[in-house]
């Protein structure tokens, strides 16, 4: 006999203000339940672990929960005239893994609140909005799974699902082998849609994996593929991936998810995440939820939906810090544990009470396209818990204020809030709470658990992420195994329509992303000093920096005693004059970037040497030359296609000293190796080089921005550790002109201008001139097989 939790919440009309619900339109009411476990509660570490990526897209997510969180379209407009209104809506992220299906590896988006596994085949005929053929181009899918089903196709049964802007796609049913994380599944239920209209903007995943419960899926009884909308044809529901994984002893009817705020994670498939925790787990029910009022809901599970025991703020319970008896503070409300929502979205009332802790009221901002509550970056953030299982989880600084999501207004730099009102009667716990836990979904025992990461041993002392894999049994895992391969913002799950349809669309925002900077010549001097000021921002960084001396550059970083659970820094070898090395460490850093975006590029490296004895490994160049152009050139190369990919800024850190260059003829014979030409002048010539090649690259990646910048010198750099040039400590303060080619956006309308002083002003071309030559621009910037040609770069 079923034992059942029944809270049945009403719809409250609306109060004062931004942090309101919506009134004047009925709401469905909300019927949550509990059932029995059919297993004990699963605790062991998992043995089958899966990287997940970040995606730009946002998940689809299910227009009916948007609704109860009074996050979609209708609610928005039906909100009080004047009232300015928080469009969390438009905050979303999703996470990309690679699933095999047969022999192919198709990446697609996994979701935790659907449960159809769909990839576009090479047969799916694309569609405009006005239901015409469409190029493929419009759709943007980026693999296509070639061939059809290996196994039957399902007969009497077809998949659709319709978007609420209109978007859709519908097609048939089949059976395939699937492997996700090591797990086959054989016979294997997928969809493979014929038709649709549908636009995968970040051009990046295939289709959709959901791990959620079978009253999740859009299945569809009928002989005729057809859209969503307006059909009767009668729903109908099969086990999902991970329903048969379970069913066939593949695996325990559990997984889980290890995130982290600034992106990438874990998806952990019959245990726990293996990655460092404190404390133990606690443990709460999972609830039913019916929305739609459909009959199958009553019986099944469709969200992972719970209710937190209580919220503190300041220290105090919610339910002491209102004044208003509602069933909000009085009864507690049902949350959607959902990584698809980069915030949390609860209800205006302790949304008020915790806005109210602020000792300045948090304002309504434009940030990147949304309107989100926001506080200045420095404000001091009341400490905000969430009780569950008896244990209070308290949201850091960096989830209160989400450091990554900020725009500028009037001067003061805002950060948006990690939590944000919807409505009364529901709520979803997003990122900003799942980025501080490993979260399990236990399916068999009906609960979810949490306990808190440990975020201060999320890297090796090397700054790199330990490979995932299996430890011993246990409620925390630590040692060798420990693994979070976390670097850039992600998401996993929106939350799919019961019946199919009325899902939002992907939106193509980013919210919560860390600024990717690779650099060159970062280990002293300038480059050393430009990230130094970047890790003491509250905003989000993660580096890769290249050394000759990789341990002397992390022990000078690690001096610094920077925020490691905001940055993070990695270090990989390089030997600029070595273009071997060059190469070696574009393939380690394309390799760890994986489809994360790479926002700066910061070529820095200089040297300051005579022209005497043979150029470096064979190279008919001195060695500056190769150092200070040629390799870093080279490099641009290397990572031309993924700095047109991220539309990144590339910093090009140059010299007043090319003003001394006026007859460009002579560089042929100058820069050779052994030609006798002094420190000086050959530094001179190899930085008027260089900045030929910035004016190149310009030409050459219109997506992107490129700058060069003078920054003047500071002390203790190792540019003339060779030549006898000296540095004196008056110097103009070099850090702060590299920063301003990082931030600055009020370029000069004449594309050529692009240098910028050492006292912040834009360089007028008559400084440079004679760089502006595009036939000496091209005769200096070779492609890269003639430098992989003359270098003799075996790649």
């Amino acid at each position: 006999m079923k034992s059942v939790f029944l809270i049945l919440f009403t719809y409250l009309s609306s109060t004062s203000a931004a942090l309101t619900s919506s009134s004047g339109a009925p709401v469905p009411s909300i019927q949550l339940r509990s059932l029995p476990p059919s297993s004990k509660p699963i605790l062991s570490v998992a043995k089958n672990h899966v990287s997940i990526r970040r995606s730009v897209e946002a998940l689809p997510k299910h227009h009916a929960l948007r609704s109860i969180l009074g996050l979609d379209k209708d609610h928005l407009r039906r909100r009080h005239n004047g009232e300015p209104v928080p469009t969390v809506q438009s905050i979303g992220q999703s996470y990309i893994a690679d699933v095999t299906i047969g022999d192919q590896k198709i990446p697609v988006l996994i979701d935790t609140g659907s449960a159809d596994l769909w990839v576009a085949p090479s047969s799916f005929v694309c569609l405009d909005e006005n239901g015409n053929e469409a190029s493929r181009a419009t759709c943007n899918i980026p693999v296509y799974f070639n061939g059809t089903f290996s196994g039957e196709a399902v007969e009497d049964e077809y998949f659709s699902i319709t978007y609420a802007n209109g978007q859709y796609v519908y097609g048939s049913y089949g059976y395939e082998f699937v492997t996700l994380g090591g797990i086959t599944v054989s016979e294997q239920q997928i969809a493979l849609p014929s038709t649709g209209y549908f636009q995968a903007a970040s051009g990046d995943f295939s289709g959709i994996m959901g791990l959620g419960f079978p009253a999740m899926t859009a299945a569809r009884n009928g002989t005729k593929p057809q859209e969503t909308l307006n059909n009767n044809d009668l729903i109908a529901s099969y086990d999902p991936w991970f329903t048969s994984a379970v069913k066939q002893d593949l695996t325990q009817p559990v997984f889980s998810l290890a995130l982290d705020i600034h992106g990438g994670g874990l998806l952990a498939l019959g245990g726990a995440a293996d990655v460092p925790t404190k404390g133990d787990y606690v443990s709460t029910p999972i609830l039913m939820i019916n929305l739609n009022s459909e009959e199958r809901a009553e019986d099944e599970f469709t969200y992972y939906t719970i209710i937190a025991e209580d919220y503190l703020i300041a220290g105090q319970s919610f339910a002491n810090l209102t004044s208003r008896s509602n069933i909000t503070a009085g009864q507690g409300f049902p949350v959607v544990v959902d990584s698809g929502y980069s915030t949390n979205v609860l209800p205006p009332s302790l949304i008020r009470a915790l806005y109210d802790a602020f000792k300045n009221p948090p304002e309504l901002i434009e940030i990147q396209g949304a309107s989100l509550f926001a506080a200045p970056c420095d404000a001091e953030a009341p400490s905000f818990g969430i009780q569950i299982g008896g244990h209070v989880f308290e949201q850091t600084a960096q989830e209160m204020l989400v450091a990554s999501a900020n725009a500028t207004v009037n001067g003061t730099a805002f950060c948006a809030l990690g939590s944000q009102p919807g409505v009364e009667q529901a709520g979803a716990l997003g990122v900003t709470f799942l980025s501080s836990v490993v979260a399990v979904f236990d399916i068999g025992a009906s609960e979810m658990r949490f306990v808190q990461r440990d975020t201060t041993r999320n890297e090796t002392e090397d700054g790199e992420s330990p490979e995932p894999g299996p430890s011993s049994s246990g409620n925390s895992s630590s040692g060798a195994n420990s693994s979070v391969v976390i670097v850039a913002p992600p998401a996993s799950s929106g939350l799919g329509d019961t019946n199919a349809g009325n899902r939002l669309l992907p939106l193509n925002m980013t919210t919560l992303a860390a600024k990717t900077v690779v650099a060159t010549g970062a280990s002293s001097g300038l480059g050393f000093e430009l990230v130094k000021q970047l890790l003491a921002k509250p905003e989000p960084y993660r580096f890769i920096l290249g050394a000759r001396d990789t341990e002397r550059t992390k022990k000078a970083y690690d001096d610094l005693k920077f925020d490691s659970t905001t940055h993070s820094l990695t270090v990989l070898p390089l030997e600029l004059s070595n273009l071997k090395a060059v190469s070696s460490f574009a393939q380690q850093t394309l390799e760890k970037l994986g489809r994360d975006r790479l926002d700066y590029l910061l070529l820095n490296a200089g040297m300051a040497k005579g022209a005497t004895g043979p150029g470096p490994h064979g190279s008919k160049w001195c060695e500056p030359y190769v150092v200070n152009h040629l390799s870093q050139h080279y490099l641009t190369h290397l990572f031309r296609e993924k700095l047109v990919e991220s539309k990144s800024r590339v910093v090009v850190v140059s010299s007043g000293a090319i003003r001394r260059v006026s007859d460009p003829s002579v560089l042929d014979k100058d820069l050779l190796a052994d030609s006798g030409t002094g420190d000086q002048s050959i530094y001179s010539e190899s930085k008027f080089v260089q900045l030929l090649g910035a004016h190149w690259w310009r030409r050459q990646l219109p997506e992107c921005r490129v700058v060069a910048v003078s920054p003047g010198l500071i002390p203790q750099t190792g540019i003339a550790r060779h030549g006898s040039l000296k540095l004196t400590m008056d110097m103009p303060d070099a850090k702060t002109s590299i920063l301003r080619a990082f931030t600055r956006d009020d370029f000069p309308a004449d594309p050529q201008q692009i240098f910028l002083t050492s006292w912040g002003e834009w360089w007028g071309k008559d400084v440079y001139e004679v760089s502006l030559d595009e036939a000496l621009q091209d005769k200096w910037c070779p492609s890269q097989d003639e430098i992989e040609r003359e270098e003799g770069v075996n790649v």
